[in-house]
């Protein structure tokens, strides 16, 4: 008996543990800074991703992924939070791919179902991602270059030679090796094909941008002094289309549409940004960033036939639409109507307090009835003590509102197409709790009534004290009311039953109770009468 806090405290980590990881607080806008907003967009869907952290938690990033379909202009749904920074957004077809900064990357779709991808074989690091019409293709940082790939993953790897020089010598920093090239690769099925080297001494990457405009891949990097260049695979050669080496820096930079012509968006720290024609020698167009909004803040897409601007400004996330052609502004500053935090953040909070809560009434309980009883703390005859399996199956019995509830509502969620993952995972939640509520409920009305509950009635089982008496009303509604917190922490501490040496849950422990097998707890009329019942049917049936 007294282990059992200790197999208490055991289990409480899980709860514990999960209560303590779940943000307690609402996430916060980062300050502007590089990457904070990004966005990708199709001819039919766009999505758009704002990088958060939690207040009072330095470090903890999460990246929260808008997504709406064309004609949706006022109707942004909330798909999921990514517990990481991403830091590129790409798709094939309605399927969103995730690339996250430390290189892996995450399937996501439009249900909000995220599912983390297959790597590119080692030692290739993943810096950017690409959808096809088929597949998914990736550029990698490799050691080596197609040399240090597998030579399973070699698919007529190429290293072709581009339409210009290489850039000078520059030293590498010291955080990487001299020789990691960037290699394009294409999925293949499961597995990633490394399909040709990039030419040239690997610059000190920041950046990168991938498309797949009919099929063929386009690469926007900087080189090793500083210049923008765009290049495009063909006949297995890397083609330089742009190279642009002005004076002026380069903030940011991303290649907009999957579709012939291929444009490229460059975002300056200072004066108007720039969107190029790839393939055309028409001069650019100037585009009139958001008032307010920092360089590296602000992403662009080309969206619905018009070129669309993303931005943090004022604590806000603003959009500024452009005309493709000239660049002339169609929609002046406008806030993204974004659905606001889930409650489910501020319900889950409340979760983990009643859990937390519930705990140290069970540590209190148990300690008092120690110190009422001291050394001559009762102990009950072991072979009296509810068989393990019936116990079970009891508790099975009582809880099957809350197994039915859950069950049935994550089936006709499954079913619900267009709901949204987090509108699926509150009404989840709030069944799941107004199934427990219930059970907590009927648990304790009916076993102070009745001294045992329906499931314990089929069982034949019967809750008593540690003196083998009748358990007082009062233990009887300390025992049910702290099921609350069996249903916080999902049943998990009921397995304590089956590791304490009286086989009690939290609740008995506290309630001094235990839960004993046929007429054990009876008070001595009832057991005469079902005594007197018997004899009476034995002569019966002689």
């Amino acid at each position: 008996m007294k282990r059992f806090p200790l197999v208490l405290l055991f289990l409480f980590i899980q709860p514990a543990a999960w209560a303590a990881s779940a943000p307690t607080s609402r996430p916060a806008p980062l300050s502007p800074n590089a990457f904070s907003v990004l966005a990708h967009a199709d001819d039919r869907q766009i999505w758009l991703g704002q990088v958060n952290q939690y207040s009072g938690i330095p470090g903890a990033l999460n990246t929260a992924i808008y997504y709406r379909q064309i004609g949706q202009d006022q109707h942004w749904q909330l798909l999921t939070r990514v517990q990481a920074r991403v830091i590129e957004m790409s798709s094939q077809g309605s399927t969103a791919g995730l690339l996250m900064e430390d290189g892996s990357w995450s399937l996501l779709y439009t249900d909000g179902t995220l599912v983390t991808a297959g790597p590119l074989p080692s030692p290739a690091r993943m810096v950017a991602l690409a959808g096809g019409r088929n597949t998914w293709w990736a550029v990698g940082e490799v050691v080596g270059g197609i040399s240090g790939v597998p030579t399973t993953s070699r698919a007529g790897a190429t290293t072709g030679p581009s339409t210009r020089k290489s850039a000078a010598a520059v030293p590498q920093p010291q955080s990487r090796p001299a020789d990691v090239r960037l290699v394009l690769f294409k999925l293949n099925g499961n597995d990633w094909d490394a399909i040709s080297e990039l030419p040239g001494q690997l610059p000190e990457v920041s950046h990168l941008s991938l498309v797949l405009a009919d099929d063929t891949p386009y690469l926007a990097d900087l080189d090793r002094n500083g210049a923008l260049q765009v290049r495009y695979l063909e006949n297995n050669r890397w083609v330089t289309d742009l190279h642009l080496e002005d004076a002026e820096p380069v903030t940011t930079f991303a290649l907009l549409n999957d579709q012939p012509p291929v444009r490229l968006w460059v975002d300056r720290p200072t004066g108007d940004d720039q969107v190029f024609t790839i393939g055309s020698k028409a001069k650019p167009i100037g585009i009139t960033s958001i008032s307010g909004s920092a360089p590296g803040g602000r992403t662009m897409v080309m969206f619905a036939g018009k070129l669309r601007m993303f931005a943090r400004a004022q604590e806000k996330l603003v959009e500024q639409d452009y005309a493709v052609e000239t660049g002339k502004i169609e929609l002046q500053e406008q806030p993204v109507p974004l659905p606001g935090p889930s409650p489910l953040l501020d319900l889950q909070s409340f979760q983990a307090i009643v859990v937390i809560a519930s705990f140290v009434a069970i540590v209190f309980g148990w300690y008092r009835r120690q110190m009422e009883y001291g050394e001559a703390m009762p102990q009950p005859e072991l072979s009296t003590l509810a068989p393990l399996g019936r116990r079970f199956l009891a508790g099975l019995i009582d809880a099957s509102p809350v197994v039915l509830t859950v069950i049935f509502t994550a089936v006709r969620d499954a079913n619900t197409s267009g709901m949204p993952a987090q509108q699926q995972e509150l009404v989840l939640w709030l069944a799941y709790w107004a199934a427990g509520l219930f059970y907590i409920l009927y648990t304790t009305l009916v076993e102070s009534l009745a001294g045992r509950s329906l499931g314990k009635i089929l069982l034949g089982l019967r809750v008593v004290g540690l003196d083998g008496k009748p358990a007082t009303p009062t233990a009887l509604i300390v025992r049910n009311v702290l099921r609350i917190f069996d249903v916080g922490c999902f049943f998990v501490p009921v397995m304590i039953v089956g590791m304490s040496s009286l086989r009690q849950r939290p609740g008995d422990a506290a309630a001094g109770t235990v839960v004993v097998r046929g007429e054990q707890g009876l008070p001595e009329e009832e057991k005469e009468s079902k005594s007197g019942e018997a004899s009476d049917s034995k002569s019966q049936s002689k």
